[in-house]
């Protein structure tokens, strides 16, 4: 049974929920396919969504204990949380697209 140390874990989630909601669905759909059929693997994750990454930890938008550099060794120790992070944050963005589209019908005042 492999051990998961839960604030890394948590704080990972947090990050890659954050990550999928700054790049909208369709820009999530487009980059975490090449990681979700492992094209790529997390180190090129990081290379690529840097600028998100400390954005996401400067500005306090993902509250964890463990600093960027701890969570971002775990994923790269953890390639099975990696992919389960990015499994779980796109279907998260996915699930609140088409319950936004839901609710374009509605028609606004006025």
């Amino acid at each position: 049974m492999p051990v998961m140390s839960t604030d890394e874990a948590e704080g990972a989630q947090a990050l890659f929920c954050y990550i999928a909601d700054t790049l909208g669905t369709r820009k999530t759909n487009q980059e975490f396919k090449h990681y979700l059929n492992k094209v790529k693997k997390a180190p090129e994750f990081f290379d690529t969504h840097k600028s998100l990454i400390d954005r996401a930890f400067n500005s306090n938008a993902v509250k964890t204990t463990k600093s960027k550099d701890t969570i971002v060794k775990y994923i790269q120790e953890n390639p099975d949380w990696f992919l389960s992070s990015l499994s779980t944050a796109q279907f998260i963005i996915n699930e609140i697209d088409d319950i936004s589209k839901k609710f374009s019908k509605i028609k606004k005042p006025g």
